[in-house]
């Protein structure tokens, strides 16, 4: 038996008493012995004593958590015991635990120290042998190994995808409980994953401007013009990720892969708030949900998203932006205008806020709420300002029925002065509504009719129909953001051969760490890739195809064949494993360990002391998912409260498009004109030098 140091009174009395009800693998002795191993070709024992000694040494003044963790070791230890659901491994961590001890046997020898010396270092306690150090060390390194194979048993058991209907009826329900796709409390449930792709486009407008005076350079504005031209052509959005996207870090895999932009995003990554707020205010509040209430997880997972009621109301009348396809054009247009176009002239001293592409820059991308490019034409010099000679005998030339688009006066509360704005009250602006005659037939394909907030507009969509949208962002990136969702944790139904789409998985099929190859060789038989069973699929005319999963992303039909490397598909199973692990804490662990209760803690001076555990565990988890909801209903008012401080500023600061439309006009300067700055009077009228 290894000595200890004695602890407090209160721990070996009545500590060392647990009871194990229930355990086959329990050595019953005076000593309280429950756990044996073998060291050296000797054999020891552990008692529950011994192992809640040296918790209560380490954490007497937390008790509870100290309990926990004493019971946890032990639960894990009885696990790795004959008839102990890990006892198949006993033998592997054993030897694991060895071959660490050795190890730090080189680490002294390699240091110049005794073993004495080194183990002195490393295990505390003035009355133990170094065989005794030696022997702790072990069952350390043990513990270690145990706690590593509990996890990833936890996994391999836990993340299947399909429901074994033949299993027995316990295993099934310890698969609705832990299982990590489709249980309880599980990833998909828990985390609500979306598989989205990403492309950004940095632009030099940053913070310092708000959200009506961004400044972009004319690099910006052909860059902007490159990427949607892109898009607009027979191009995958992950293609125009690859090569024009901004952001490295969803661009390029750890062995050089082509990414696409890709992501997972769940409800636990670090995304700004405009980027993962966006996506899921566009998702779950601004478009129909009829589909995706059919699951009936639906409720669990909404709220998993923490979405503060008076958020939602006010992010769902707010709505969208939609952004005419032909301000794609004007900017490239206009990204070198800087002088007036029929005199040469600068206005307002050159001042960048006048700069065509900066005006275009500010109404249509300067938003932090989400946006849809549409297939509309801009505004004709004519619809935005009438008559600009009469400029001042206009309170507002808008004329309701008329072809001309409203300009908004308002007086500043600070200066007093008249305000044009192409914003209304609510922070919108109006748009055409028809068809820009440039886009060719060919983009006019990327335009599919959706329907967002109650409002029906053709939106420019990938390649598979999924509206791009479109958010700016200012903080931690400065840029454009352009989002697809790939496939939202609520689009939960699989595909059929009744409804022409069999290559579309159900939600738990569709995160299956599984690959659907396993080898980069050809069927001669067939002339395509072997297929593995194991991961999701379907048949046709007899043929086992993989079915569109996070792993295998490109639709497989008969007559496709998939070039994808075997290696590419495991990079891609391994970075989807890791985001499920995630899922797992060591209450799971323990609960499904101990999951009949059979080792608990006896009462103590009439304290229940497993009770005491009980509501650990639970305050615990509570805690955690408390946090956890905190922050992200600290990110959802953060980004509500943004929402309203664009609309503020942009009332009052956005310059109307008639500036940039009809650039350089002197009367569009003179005072009480839309392009009036009070600032500048010393210049002469029509804001020229």
């Amino acid at each position: 038996m290894i000595k200890r140091k004695k602890s407090i009174s209160l721990a070996l009395a009545a500590l060392a008493t647990i009871s194990l009800s229930g355990c086959s693998s329990v050595t019953s002795s005076s000593e309280g012995y429950i756990l044996t191993y073998t060291y050296n070709g000797n054999q020891f024992n552990i008692s529950t004593g011994q192992i809640i000694d040296r918790y209560l040494n380490e954490n007497r003044n937390e008790h509870a958590a100290t309990f926990y963790d004493a019971l946890n070791e032990v639960v894990i230890r009885l696990a790795f015991e004959e008839g102990g659901d890990l006892a198949e491994f006993k033998s592997t961590v054993d030897r694991e635990a060895t071959d660490a001890v050795k190890n730090e046997q080189e680490t002294a020898d390699n240091n110049g120290q005794s073993w004495d010396e080194y183990l002195q270092g490393q295990i505390t306690g003035d009355d133990l042998t170094t065989a005794e150090r030696e022997q702790e060390l072990f069952l350390q390194k043990q513990y270690e190994a145990m706690q590593t194979t509990v996890e990833e048993q936890y996994f391999e058991r836990f993340n299947d995808y399909q429901r074994d209907t033949n299993a027995s009826t316990a295993e099934q329900e310890m698969q609705n409980t832990y299982n990590l796709l489709y249980g309880e409390n599980g990833y998909i449930q828990k985390q609500v994953p979306y598989h989205i792709r990403h492309i950004l486009i940095q632009v030099d407008a940053s913070d310092d401007y708000g959200y009506a005076r961004g400044q972009i350079s004319s690099d910006n504005a052909h860059k902007i013009y490159q990427v949607f031209t892109a898009l607009t052509g027979n191009n995958s959005f992950s293609s125009v990720a690859n090569s024009y996207t901004d952001d490295s870090s969803g661009n390029t895999g750890s062995n050089g892969e082509k990414l696409g932009g890709e992501y997972i995003m769940d409800n636990e990554e670090s995304f700004v708030n405009e980027f993962k707020l966006g996506i899921y205010t566009y998702d779950l509040l601004l478009k129909d949900q009829t589909d995706y209430q059919k699951d009936s997880n639906y409720k669990e997972k909404r709220d998993n998203l923490h979405i503060p009621e008076s958020v939602e109301q006010g992010l769902t009348d707010f709505g969208v932006t939609w952004i005419p396809y032909e301000v794609i054009d004007r900017l490239e247009e206009v990204r070198n205008v800087e002088t007036s176009p029929s005199t040469g002239q600068s206005v307002y001293g050159g001042d960048a806020n006048y700069f065509p592409r900066n005006i275009y820059f500010n109404k249509y991308f300067q938003n932090r709420n989400i946006g849809f490019i549409t297939d509309e034409r801009l505004p004709l010099k004519s619809e935005l300002s009438g008559d600009v000679s009469n400029w001042l005998a206009y309170e507002n030339p808008y004329v309701e029925g008329s072809n001309q688009h409203a300009m908004y006066t308002r007086t500043d509360s600070v200066s007093g002065n008249k305000v044009f704005s192409d914003v209304d009250d609510n922070g919108h602006y109006q748009t055409t509504g028809e068809r820009y005659a440039e886009l060719s037939e060919d983009q006019l394909k990327k335009f599919q009719p959706i329907t967002i907030n109650g409002e029906t507009k053709n939106v420019l969509c990938d390649q598979n129909g999924n509206p791009i949208m479109v958010v700016r962002n200012q903080e931690s990136s400065s840029g454009i953001h352009l989002i697809v969702i790939e496939r939202s944790a609520f689009d939960v139904n699989g595909g059929s051969a009744e409804t022409e789409n069999p290559w579309k998985a159900s939600i738990e099929e569709y995160y299956a760490p599984v690959s659907p190859k396993d080898t980069d060789q050809i069927d001669s038989s067939t002339g395509r890739p072997y297929w593995t069973s194991t991961a999701p699929n379907y048949t046709e005319n007899n043929v086992l195809l993989p079915k569109q999963t996070y792993v295998q992303t490109s639709k497989v039909t008969l007559d496709t064949q998939i070039n994808t490397p075997v290696q590419t598909l495991t990079n891609r199973v391994s970075t989807l494993s890791e985001n499920i692990r995630t899922a797992i804490d060591t209450y799971d662990t323990y609960k499904w360990l101990n999951r009949d209760n059979a080792v608990q803690l006896n009462k103590i001076a009439d304290q229940d002391i497993q009770q005491m555990v009980d509501n650990y565990i639970a305050k615990e988890t509570r805690t955690a998912l408390d946090s956890a909801a905190q922050t992200l209903e600290d990110s959802w008012m953060n980004y509500a409260n943004s929402i309203v401080q664009q609309t503020r500023q942009r009332e009052y600061m956005l310059l109307p498009e008639i500036l940039a439309a009809d650039f350089g006009n002197p009367s569009l300067y003179q005072k009480g004109a839309p392009g009036y700055n009070p600032a500048y009077d010393e210049i002469t009228a029509g804001g020229q030098n």
